[in-house]
């Protein structure tokens, strides 16, 4: 019999067998609060605009759980805690911009795909698929209330590419995102091609940019609820991801490191845009405060 070798990993620990709680949920479930309420409008009504808004999103949404919006949007408003947003879409005094989540799609990895074919109709949809379906679903939302202002849509640097941007502009949006800074860039082409040609014929190097000396700006902008003041470069230059032009702006921080962002409408100005670029933070944050206060990242979905 060969002789069994003793292995040098640490043994895993053995789990004890615990005991049964002595509080059964299922015990306390089957007992019927008779003295509990259903909730079944908001305690201080919605009024003005956002009554009207709220009702054109609810005209969307499922019967049976839509008048629940009314409620929960009444309880953001009015609520103080970090657990819960105090404003609607607005900018705070304190906070700057604060992040209100409206609807969620469920991204499904392609290799999962074939597997739910058997249960559901589902087809495969990039996450930047996913993202212009929700924007073309809000879009529809606010144009039945008659708003024909332009839309501001602040993304990632993840979501620069032509898939994206090309159907979030035929959908009369303006996009402001991060830049890579190896992103393949034209000049504007000469003034004497007269529309025949959209790309200028040099290529823009942000890193020779960022790196002269001269030429650079200074600004002060709000940013997470604070005025700070840094130098920014700012030029129009020629892209395929939209196959036209748009508004970069290179900034440089106090430790020397710089950024470029962009903006597809190039009439705008460079304080909107890097407000624009910090409001975007909010959205970081509020994901932040779902998955570590709410523990959002620890569930696991087993069906569609």
């Amino acid at each position: 019999m060969a002789e069994h070798k003793g292995s040098s990993k640490r043994p895993q620990h053995q789990h004890k067998q615990s005991k049964k709680s002595r509080h059964d949920k299922r015990v306390r479930l089957k007992r019927r609060n008779t003295s509990r309420r259903k909730t079944a409008e908001a305690k201080v009504p919605l009024t003005g605009t956002m009554q009207i808004a709220v009702l054109a999103l609810q005209a969307v949404m499922d019967r049976r759980i839509a008048f629940q919006l009314t409620i929960i949007v009444a309880g953001m408003l009015l609520a103080d805690h970090r657990r819960t947003a105090s404003a609607w879409l607005a900018t705070h005094p304190v906070w700057g911009m604060i992040a209100l989540p409206l609807r969620s799609m469920l991204y499904v990895h392609e290799v999962n795909v074939p597997k739910l074919a058997g249960k559901y109709d589902w087809e495969f949809h990039t996450k930047h698929q996913l993202r212009v379906e929700l924007l073309t679903w809000f879009m529809k939302a606010i144009r039945v209330l008659g708003v024909e202002a332009k839309v501001w849509l602040a993304v990632g640097g993840a979501y620069a590419t032509r898939p994206f941007l090309k159907p979030t502009l035929a959908l009369g949006s303006v996009v402001v995102s991060r830049l890579r800074k190896d992103a393949n860039l034209r000049d504007l082409p000469p003034q004497d091609s007269h529309g025949n040609r959209i790309y200028g014929k040099n290529k823009v190097s942000f890193a020779k940019r960022a790196g002269h000396r001269k030429g650079w700006s200074t600004i002060t902008y709000h940013c997470r609820g604070v005025e700070v003041t840094r130098q920014y470069k700012t030029f129009l230059a020629t892209s395929r991801l939209i196959s036209g032009a748009i508004r970069v702006v290179i900034v440089r921080f106090e430790d020397g490191g710089w950024a470029t962002y962009f903006c597809t409408d190039t009439s705008v100005e460079v304080c909107d845009v890097l407000e624009t670029v910090a409001a975007r933070w909010a959205i970081e944050e509020h994901f932040h405060d779902v998955n570590e206060v709410w523990g959002a990242g620890q569930q696991q979905v087993r069906n569609v």
